[in-house]
């Protein structure tokens, strides 16, 4: 771990990409920044148990903006130099800053005027850890962590060029969301899963999430047979709807699946696309066969990915500008437009490159 106690100056941080901002000041925003951040970590390339790691990181600091300074800036941003691809969290306060960097560090130590027993998690979890205070007029703190990619995920975050951003939330009186979602990177593919179980709450959550983990451990079968296997893990719940899109990206294809109504589209600049879906429900009537479609891709191409949680009836031409704006940033906006109240909802969106 390398921590930098920093005086009056920031530090300067490598290229930098943003993915998220928020002013958090209340528990529910710090809930939804940890929520945010374990997604743009997944879509990073982060394996599942490093994006739960990060996703304590963003509560512990996110919590502290609350406790120690009655709100303050979030943000978080995919971070490259040249040789290494990760991701960095900020938060910056205007509240009564830090009297001992160090002393912050050792577990048990809480004080009402310091962070407190987050910043030893925080410590290990990081890879790199600078806190700047104070930053102006003696008072407020900046703090930049840092947590990069390693060996094979270093490696398969960077086969494609592919920026991926998601959002997904669950139904508004439930506590549980019963989407999942699963992004897996290999050598030159990428598998995007989007998984509804039906209705919502536990029931649902348990559908997905057992469906999510069948894909995580057989991420490179081919998508029948991932549609097949998922049929019989989910069996004894009650059941899914899904779409899978796996890409291969040294010949710019991308084969796609789906079993139930998750709307899948594609748009390239001549063309825009719906791909097509097969009535059914995975895990208790699925269809006798299973068609997997197969669709060439180009720099620029963009792909959305959603659950009925998210309303089907909007088109392209209402977003002239998503061309612009990073996947992370048009799947939030997506969101918060269409979603709808009825249900749980995700939303994965897929810019293509080059």
């Amino acid at each position: 771990m390398d921590i930098k106690a920093i005086g009056n100056n920031e530090a300067e941080s490598e290229n930098r990409t943003p993915c998220l901002a928020l002013y958090v000041s209340s528990e529910a925003e710090a809930i939804a920044a940890k929520r945010r951040t374990r997604e743009v970590a997944l879509a990073i390339g982060f394996p599942d148990a490093k994006s739960d790691e990060l996703s304590v990181v963003a509560s512990e600091l996110a919590l502290n903006l609350v406790k120690h300074a009655d709100g303050g800036e979030y943000r978080v941003y995919e971070i490259r130099n040249e040789n290494h691809h990760g991701l960095e969290i900020t938060t910056r306060d205007h509240g009564p800053g830090i009297d001992d960097i160090h002393r912050v560090m050792r577990d048990g130590h809480s004080t009402a005027g310091s962070l407190g027993l987050g910043m030893g998690i925080v410590n290990r979890i990081m890879d790199e850890l600078e806190i700047c205070s104070p930053i102006a007029d003696k008072f407020g703190c900046l703090i930049t962590a840092r947590r990069w990619l390693q060996g094979a995920d270093q490696e398969r975050a960077m086969c494609c060029s592919l920026d991926i951003g998601i959002s997904s939330r669950p139904h508004p009186q439930m506590k549980v969301n019963g989407d999942a979602y699963v992004i897996h990177k290999w050598p030159n593919h990428v598998l995007i899963g989007v998984i509804d179980g039906l209705g919502h709450g536990q029931g649902a959550a348990k559908a997905s999430e057992s469906v999510a983990r069948y894909l995580g451990d057989n991420f490179d079968a081919d998508l029948e047979s991932l549609l097949l296997g998922s049929h019989q893990v989910s069996s004894a719940t009650r059941g899914v709807v899904m779409a899978l899109l796996r890409f291969n990206c040294d010949d710019q294809v991308v084969f796609h699946a789906c079993v139930g109504n998750v709307d899948c589209r594609q748009w390239s600049r001549k063309e825009k696309s719906l791909f097509p879906q097969r009535r059914g429900v995975v895990g208790s009537s699925m269809p006798s066969r299973v068609r997997v479609s197969r669709e060439s891709y180009r720099p620029g191409d963009v792909f959305v990915i959603n659950t009925d949680g998210v309303s089907s009836r909007w088109d392209w031409d209402d977003y002239p500008q998503i061309h612009g704006l990073s996947a992370s940033e048009a799947a939030r906006q997506l969101m918060l437009t269409h979603q709808r109240s009825i249900d749980d909802a995700t939303i994965v969106v897929v810019k293509v490159g080059g």
